[in-house]
């Protein structure tokens, strides 16, 4: 996933690519919205950025870093999401050690935590620490549909954006290369999306869709 792949968030994308090209992205980095917003989308393609060593803000998607990455194998790539209903302080303290260590060849690590508002209160303290004294060349990204549960200490070492829903032409944007979407379910789709991505490709994979066209 990479920046050019995304659909919308003008606004996101330019102060990012800016950000990136600059060597100015901030080692914590908050990306807040609705839940199915794309916020994890966005948050890969900044880890990609960070990781990629072009250094041109979107990631090259052919060396040895994208490659890994795409693959779900980099060494230095930490995606933690909740286990169950919370994130518990056993994930934190599980991989806390490895933002430490450097592999052969990568400066950077980035950890991806995403639904950071479901952290503990223990894995929040555990994550402001670390926050608190950051490993060199270490980038935290975390996703939220509730900022205000996360510790406002957190918070407040964080760089927050706020993705915006996206416009009708921009759903339909975003699904025209799915197969079998007549015109019809795309504007159908456009309008019962609500501006959600993950609501929207939810949708276009959903058997009853030709059913909801004729009834709408």
């Amino acid at each position: 996933m990479a920046f050019r792949n995304l659909v919308g968030q003008p606004g996101l994308r330019k102060a990012l690519l800016t950000e990136l090209r600059s060597g100015t992205v901030s080692q914590a980095t908050l990306l807040a919205g609705p839940e199915g917003g794309g916020k994890q989308s966005w948050g890969i393609a900044l880890a990609r950025a960070l990781l990629c060593p072009s250094g041109q803000g979107e990631p090259c998607g052919s060396c040895l870093s994208c490659r890994q990455l795409a693959s779900g194998n980099h060494p230095n790539f930490f995606l933690l999401e909740p286990s169950g209903r919370w994130l518990k302080l056993e994930q934190i303290r599980e991989v806390k050690p490895k933002f430490y260590l450097v592999s052969p060849g990568y400066e950077r690590r980035v950890c991806l935590i995403c639904e950071a508002d479901r952290m503990t209160s223990e894995a929040g303290s555990s994550l402001l620490k670390l926050m608190e004294e950051p490993p060199v060349n270490f980038f935290i990204i975390l996703t939220s549909s509730h900022p205000e549960k996360l510790l406002p200490t957190v918070v407040s070492r964080c760089r927050r954006y706020v993705l915006k829903l996206l416009t009708a032409a921009e759903v339909i944007s975003l699904l025209k290369n799915i197969p079998g979407l007549s015109e019809a379910k795309l504007d159908l789709i456009a309008r019962l999306s609500r501006g959600l991505p993950g609501q929207a490709l939810a949708l276009a994979q959903d058997p009853a869709l030709a059913e909801r066209v004729k009834l709408a």
